[in-house]
């Protein structure tokens, strides 16, 4: 069947009228409750139903399509990719490549980023998130007035622990030396834990120095450094008498026997500084 073509009144005069046909140019006004347009576009301009001339076409009143600031599209097909995080406008959904100036300083340089930005008076206010896709990184960063600040990365799970030097928060390894512990503030703390340290066996009533040495070295000498001694024979002893550095990786301790015989100790230590 073919389309119907909608009739129209027309007022000849003279209280006359007749009824004709619909023109291709034929509108009805919006008052009357028509569409006050012949085409799509003509209608949708005459109903204030204009769509977006771009994805981020912030114009009130402009109708959203999908791909609308990031919306409903996927990352090949729809994100617009920054050439600067830092010019980037309307509220939405982006990309970044390594290319893209001021994007994140950490992660692989590709990602995502949620772009919050806001205008008062007083002048530019707004956030951004950044997901990096493909490491396990994510940060945010803010602009206020002057311009956009540094970025901070967010620590989980999968990055709070690594390399203090690659700004992980911790660092931790261990040797045949002990245990140490790096934090990112630049304190390091070393331990004889994994470690097997023994002493040579020491007379009766004498005292001796043993050299330890540290699983990892600190920044300079100045670090603090407590340790204790076990017997492997008796308790008759004095245990450790006193301890300090000896230079950026070494340190002595002394340890008194008692009268009864010789014997060798085992030796624990704990040693706090710094490593930067």
């Amino acid at each position: 069947m073919a389309d119907k073509i909608p009739l129209k009144l027309v007022d000849n005069g003279s209280g006359s009228g007749s009824i004709t046909e619909f023109g291709s140019a034929d509108t009805v006004p919006v008052a009357q409750g028509g569409t006050g347009g012949n085409t799509q576009l003509t209608a949708q301009a005459a109903l204030g139903l204009v769509k977006q001339a771009s994805p981020t076409d912030g114009t009130a009143g402009s109708l959203l399509s999908v791909g609308a600031f990031g919306l409903g599209v996927s990352y090949t097909t729809g994100l617009q990719l920054l050439a600067s995080a830092d010019s980037v406008a309307p509220t939405g959904i982006y990309r970044y490549n390594s290319a893209t100036v001021s994007k994140p300083g950490f992660g692989s340089g590709f990602g995502e980023l949620l772009n919050l930005t806001a205008i008062s008076s007083s002048g530019n206010y707004g956030n951004q998130l950044a997901v990096d896709y493909a490491a396990d990184e994510m940060g945010f960063r803010r602009i206020s007035g002057s311009g956009w600040l540094p970025w901070n990365r967010l620590f989980h799970s999968a990055n709070a622990v690594g390399t203090v030097a690659q700004g992980a928060l911790v660092e931790t390894g261990t040797n045949a030396n002990g245990t140490y512990t790096k934090f990112i503030d630049g304190t390091m703390i070393c331990t004889s834990e994994g470690s097997n340290i023994t002493t040579a066996s020491i007379a009766a009533n004498a005292t001796t120095s043993s050299a330890i040495t540290m699983p990892a070295a600190f920044i300079n000498g100045a670090f603090s450094i407590a340790a204790s001694a076990y017997p492997t024979g008796y308790w008759d002893h004095y245990g450790v008498v006193g301890e300090a550095p000896s230079g950026t990786t070494t340190a002595v301790i002394f340890i008194r026997n008692g009268a009864t015989a010789a014997q060798a100790f085992a030796l624990k230590f704990t040693a706090t500084g710094r490593w930067k």
